[in-house]
């Protein structure tokens, strides 16, 4: 049964909200204990229901494993943040929110919150869900409980959504925020950086398909359906789908942990894995820019440029990038190759490079009138676009350095 069949045979029809909702079952046939095992969880607040997995740690997760290997003084220079230099593997806390919405104010919470750490040689998934919104003082206790201990939050996309929303909930119903003075990882903005070029999309569900190599069961369902099912499990007392929302909310849980740990493993030895795409390092190098590391990336966009399956586009990109990191450490000598390799191709800012690099350090005015020649002369047949970016640029250098010829 396709998932258009599942939501019909269960009374869910997509686009029709305006439709009068039932009312609510005074004894539901299916309620959600009958549906996902798990137990009452008791806190100070009342009561809330929790699922619960566990899985051991090297549990493989596609082509992937639910693991934590990455060495925290590397996770620490990722997120420019000193402080996770300290924790280990089990102060993590991986978490996902399903939502009644898309906003984080106040009008929106989180029915379902599954969370995820590693105890020992397991990696622990817990799932807390309000079977009516009176329980969620107690859903949000629980939640401060199962995380007790950790320092890092990791989510995807939770700076901007998860993360905001359980502060909002905490504040609303009067509770001790737990992610108050706590770190926060988020694995979209790393995963940006790593496979902008290669991937077109980079939701965690895109990356859990093509990075991790997983597939999803029949069982998962799409996130814009998932507020629609809570209402109707609100409205009908029905919790059949809910059991789709809830593995849909432990396999996010799930990908995050290993998605972090095949992060690691990409970055930790870049060069110690030949099946790494050519574009994925490129990714890599851009990582280690960022973070300050010239070194390793400049020996990463190095091992890119060899790749025959790099990209035509991407070469220049890459060819350009490492460029400039020689410059920056005055490796004149490589630098020029690959700026006398660019320029061949029509590259502009190369030919500007070795002008500037010929007159200034090497004193060869001549070389230096070369290559500003060679580029008005490709600008003279160029689209207007780059003339209006490059000619006058060139024609200053040219006049600039013919007076400067006629002097020696």
């Amino acid at each position: 049964m396709n998932l258009s069949e599942r939501l019909k045979a269960l009374g869910v029809q997509p686009g029709t909200q305006h439709l009068k909702q039932a009312q609510p079952q005074k004894s539901p046939a299916h309620p959600i204990e009958h549906v996902v095992p798990g137990a009452v969880y008791p806190t100070l607040y009342g009561e809330t229901y929790h699922a619960q997995s566990q899985h051991p740690v090297g549990s493989p997760y596609g082509k992937g494993a639910i693991a934590f290997r990455t060495p925290p003084a590397l996770l620490a220079a990722w997120a420019q943040d000193t402080a996770l230099q300290e924790c280990q593997p089990q102060e993590y806390l991986f978490f996902d929110t399903e939502t009644t919405g898309l906003a984080s104010a106040g009008g929106t919470y989180a029915f379902l919150i599954g969370a995820g750490r590693f105890y020992g040689d397991t990696f622990r998934v817990a799932q807390f869900f309000l079977r009516e919104p009176g329980e969620e003082a107690a859903q949000l206790a629980a939640l401060s409980e199962f995380a007790s201990g950790c320092r890092v939050w990791v989510s995807f996309n939770g700076r901007s959504f998860d993360g905001p929303l359980l502060r909002t909930r905490y504040t609303l119903n009067g509770l001790s925020n737990p992610l108050e003075g706590s770190l926060h990882l988020d694995l979209l903005l790393l995963a940006r950086r790593l496979w902008r070029e290669r991937l077109p999309s980079r939701t965690l569900l895109s990356l859990e398909a093509r990075i991790l190599g997983f597939t999803r069961t029949q069982e998962d369902i799409p996130s814009w359906v998932i507020p629609r099912l809570y209402l109707d499990y609100l409205t009908t007392g029905d919790a059949r789908l809910l059991k789709s929302v809830f593995y849909h909310n432990e396999k996010d849980v799930l990908a995050m942990a290993a998605l972090l740990n095949h992060m690691g493993d990409l970055l930790h030895k870049p060069l110690e894995r030949p099946e790494t795409p050519a574009l994925d390092l490129t990714g890599i190098a851009s990582v280690f820019e960022k973070v300050g590391d010239t070194a390793q990336a400049i020996r990463v966009y190095r091992e890119a440029l060899q790749r025959e399956e790099l990209p035509a586009e991407s070469r220049k990109k890459a060819r350009k990038r490492l460029s400039f990191l020689l410059k920056r450490r005055a490796a004149w000598e490589e630098a020029v190759r690959w700026w006398q390799q660019a320029a061949e191709e029509g590259e502009y800012y190369a030919c500007e490079e070795l002008a500037k690099y010929y007159e200034h350090r090497a004193r060869d005015v001549a070389t230096a009138l070369h290559w500003t020649r060679q580029a008005l002369l490709r600008l003279s047949t160029a689209p207007k676009a780059e003339q209006m970016t490059w000619q006058a640029p060139f024609a200053h250098r040219l006049a600039r350095l013919e007076r400067k010829n006629q002097t020696k």
